[in-house]
């Protein structure tokens, strides 16, 4: 059995879900997404998960999906979930505390290129950034990092080898 304190559960989240959530929903993080299917840890297991009609249906841009790291609330198809194989409904995130996301340029034509943020991963508290000292070490590179790194909210560490 997990304890949502283990996942990184605190506070911050928790302010967030009223108790009627508490009681009807299962409290779970985001561990895996591949194309649309999330993998999600609760305090009862790990399980399949994709975002509910109702939430596809409200959100409009990438970053409003669950990613990696998020706090969401989900329900199963059933009325007790206790089977490993049993998929979950993300019914929705919880505020964010930190999010690394990278700038995506939507669209090709000159008139109409709109900057758009994909998150990476959320809710952490420190980055760890590598760089080798070879011939290849770019300051540039690592200033770029670094800054994406404070703007997410998370503490960049800097390892150099």
């Amino acid at each position: 059995m997990n304890s949502l304190i283990n996942l990184g559960w605190n506070s911050f989240f928790e302010q967030s879900v009223s108790e009627d959530e508490f009681s009807s929903f299962f409290i779970a993080r985001v561990t895996d997404e591949q194309r649309g299917m999330y993998r999600v840890i609760t305090e009862q297991g790990e399980f399949p998960a994709v975002v509910s009609g109702k939430f596809r249906y409200k959100a409009e841009e990438t970053d409003e999906f669950p990613t990696v790291g998020d706090w969401v609330l989900a329900r199963g198809s059933s009325v007790e979930v206790n089977l490993m194989d049993e998929k979950l409904f993300i019914e929705r995130i919880l505020p964010r505390k930190s999010v690394l996301s990278r700038k995506l340029v939507d669209g090709h034509t000159p008139d109409k290129i709109t900057a758009v943020s994909q998150p990476i991963v959320s809710n952490i508290d420190t980055v760890f950034i590598m760089s080798s000292l070879n011939n290849e070490f770019n300051p540039r590179r690592l200033e770029r990092y670094i800054s994406l790194a404070w703007n997410s909210n998370a503490v960049p560490v800097i390892l150099l080898s």
